[in-house]
């Protein structure tokens, strides 16, 4: 029924264009090359029934378009599996590299591998814990959160509370702690980590920086000493020892306070600790 519809407007056409036959090739020719194109049509259509599935809709169009359709989809899974073939390749070969202390090189494989496949929580396991090697503790930090996010278990949990510790976030690091033992609680290397993290607790003295926003930090206790640094609002610091006399500093009274922070030590006002 297609190819007469398509013979019958080709026929229209043929008479509707007969006023430039003249100057455009006589009628007999416009009228031969629409029989060709509507016989082309014919054999397309044709050849495209024929090989239709029985289900399959009878607008040729559709059904070829079905097919590449379908080409398209087989060839964006194997695509697919080739990035993730390529991305396990390299996070095993970046863990080989960071077993080796070449953490800089494991980096840099395991960025390949996370271009690859972003949903490996191997990965960025692996990313992390070569960044806390590298005392890149931030980034070590946000990499061991997202592995965790796509499923990583109690083994991440722990490298994330040993990051917090080397950073001073006690608390921070107990609940890591303490979310890889509720995951397994065999994991005997979370439990000693625990354990002994809360004996220091015990046996320092922890406070928490109530100046806002932020603390001055000196090289001596007076306010001569050279100003290295300062401490946010509600930092934790571990409080070594007291010295000097009391004395009384912008409206408040207290002495200085040897403190330890992030592994650095120095001189704080302790008018401005709360434990």
């Amino acid at each position: 029924m297609k190819i007469y519809l398509l013979i019958v407007t080709c026929f229209f056409l043929v008479i509707s264009n007969s006023l430039y036959a003249k100057s455009k090739g006589s009628i007999f020719n416009i009228f031969g090359k629409a029989i060709s194109v509507a016989a082309d049509g014919a054999t397309l259509l044709n050849e495209a029934i024929k090989f239709r599935p029985k289900n399959a809709p009878r607008d040729s169009y559709h059904y070829e378009n079905s097919i590449i359709t379908e080409e398209f989809r087989t060839f964006s899974s194997q695509e697919m599996k080739l990035k993730i073939a390529l991305a396990n390749s390299n996070r095993k070969l970046a863990w080989e590299k960071a077993k080796d202390n070449k953490h800089k090189e494991a980096i840099d494989l395991y960025k390949k591998s996370l271009e690859q496949d972003a949903n490996s929580w191997k990965a960025w396991h692996g990313y992390g814990w070569s960044f806390s090697e590298l005392g890149m503790l931030v980034e070590a930090e946000n990499a061991f959160k997202m592995a965790i996010n796509l499923g990583a278990q109690d083994k991440t949990w722990r490298y994330l509370g040993w990051n917090f510790e080397r950073r001073g976030k006690v608390e921070h690091a107990i609940d890591s702690y303490k979310r890889s033992l509720m995951i397994n609680s065999k994991n005997k290397k979370s439990q000693y980590a625990l354990n002994n993290l809360n004996k220091k607790n015990k046996k320092s003295s922890w406070y928490t920086v109530i100046a806002h926003p932020s603390l001055t930090v000196r090289s001596k206790p007076t306010v001569e000493g050279n100003k290295i640094g300062s401490l946010p609002a509600n930092s934790k610091v571990k409080l070594i020892k007291l010295v000097g006399k009391k004395q009384s500093i912008g409206g408040r009274s207290g002495r200085w306070a040897y403190i330890e922070y992030r592994n650095t030590r120095a001189y704080v006002f302790s008018a401005h600790l709360k434990k």
